[in-house]
């Protein structure tokens, strides 16, 4: 995901949701296909008062994960049925 900007982003308070775009060979043979990752992070500030991302979250973090992902999901749903034409 180095230097791929994420499709979308998705935020509530310090944690985001990130979803990048791959293109790939289509299984096929013809042309390409899009594979989605998505990435979650944290920002906090360091003892320098630098903000950094930490791969870790706390117990309050994980209601505010869950709802990002289920944005993500939502999201990601639907660019399939975009794609499918359903």
């Amino acid at each position: 995901m180095t230097g791929n900007k994420p499709v979308k982003t998705f935020r509530l308070g310090h944690l985001s949701v990130s979803i990048f775009r791959n293109e790939v060979p289509a299984r096929d043979g013809n042309g390409t296909r899009s594979l989605f990752s998505v990435q979650l992070q944290k920002r906090i500030r360091d003892e320098e008062n630098n903000w950094k991302t930490v791969p870790m979250l706390n117990l309050p973090d994980l209601p505010l994960a869950q709802r990002l992902l289920v944005q993500a999901q939502t999201f990601l749903e639907q660019q399939e049925e975009d794609v499918s034409g359903m």
